[in-house]
């Protein structure tokens, strides 16, 4: 049986702040990027954000990465001290919960057809996807969802002060 651990997702105090910001700032259009953990961190406690260019056609109401720049993203990941451990984007006026649109992509849809250096049922179920809600100008909501053999499960997420 998975420890509790494993249905919660870690993020210092410094990464919340970031990613808040982050996706404010990007205000109507939806943000987007990485998160990432310290390689020698068996919790895989978020700590740093990394901001991506939204490139989808319509950025308020969807996103993509730029090709050439979640290349050069993940090898820079690969040379540094941190860990891939999910994407993040924000819903500008929806709720924090996945869309058809982001249950319906290939990382979480159909893992049989991720390549490098998401292949593997563990590298998989590691991945966690974060959505910023900003639809209340009041609070800014934020959940976790991560892969399962039952499709997307939500984590728990939990603040950590260092």
């Amino acid at each position: 049986m998975p420890s509790s651990a494993s249905y919660t997702a870690f993020i210092t105090s410094e990464a919340l702040q970031k990613l808040k910001l982050l996706c404010h700032q990007e205000l109507p259009k939806e943000a987007c990027g990485l998160t990432a953990c310290r390689i020698d961190d068996p919790e895989r406690v978020v700590s740093a954000i990394l901001p991506m260019h939204n490139t989808h056609p319509k950025p308020e109401h969807h996103f993509k990465f730029d090709p050439a720049e979640w290349v050069r993203t993940l090898f820079l990941l690969s040379q540094s001290q941190y860990s891939l451990t999910g994407f993040y984007h924000s819903h500008p006026a929806g709720p924090p919960s996945p869309s058809n649109e982001d249950l319906s992509h290939p990382l979480w849809s159909s893992p049989a057809s991720v390549k490098e250096p998401f292949s593997g049922a563990e590298g998989l179920q590691k991945l966690q996807m974060w959505i910023v809600s900003l639809a209340d100008p009041a609070t800014t909501e934020i959940t976790v969802f991560a892969s399962s053999s039952n499709g997307m499960r939500r984590l728990m997420l939990t603040e950590i002060s260092v």
